[in-house]
């Protein structure tokens, strides 16, 4: 007894079928090609996403220069992440101001001027330098980096 499948295998496709799966075969190929390109693309990417954002290899050893306006004395400084806060007294008369640094090239992103301290007894003399804590070092001021 034959099987039907081994003569239906056996027999050769009329042109009009065969037209027919060779364009369903290069569909497919190109289709599997497509998603390929498409996986390894999205790979690529998240690859490239996680070197980029990696961070420096030593940020400690970078040198960094920042100009401080003449005569100014600085009174604090606040650092996150990659920028810094400094608290600077000007010599001449008092004033305080805040200058908001970039650490990774040392560039000065804003200046704060702070006018109209006066010390919290009531006198109108400008605030002196911040207290000392029990080692002699000053007492943080207002962290405005923190977030809550």
């Amino acid at each position: 007894m034959t099987d039907i499948g081994d003569e239906a295998a056996e027999k050769p496709l009329d042109p009009a079928t065969e037209r027919l799966r060779r364009k369903l075969v290069r569909l497919l190929a190109l289709s599997v090609s497509t998603l390929f390109i498409g996986v390894m693309a999205v790979l690529g990417a998240i690859v490239y996403k996680l070197n980029r954002d990696a961070p420096p290899a030593n940020p400690a050893s970078a040198d960094l220069s920042v100009s401080l306006p003449a005569g100014s004395r600085l009174l604090d400084l606040a650092a996150s992440g990659d920028t810094a806060l400094l608290r600077l007294q000007s010599g001449a008369n008092g004033t305080q101001s805040l200058l908001r640094i970039d650490l990774s090239t040392g560039t000065v992103l804003a200046t704060y001027r702070l006018e109209g301290l006066a010390d919290p007894s009531g006198d109108d003399r400008p605030l002196a330098a911040p207290a000392t804590t029990g080692t002699g070092t000053p007492a943080p001021m207002l962290d405005l980096f923190r977030t809550p």
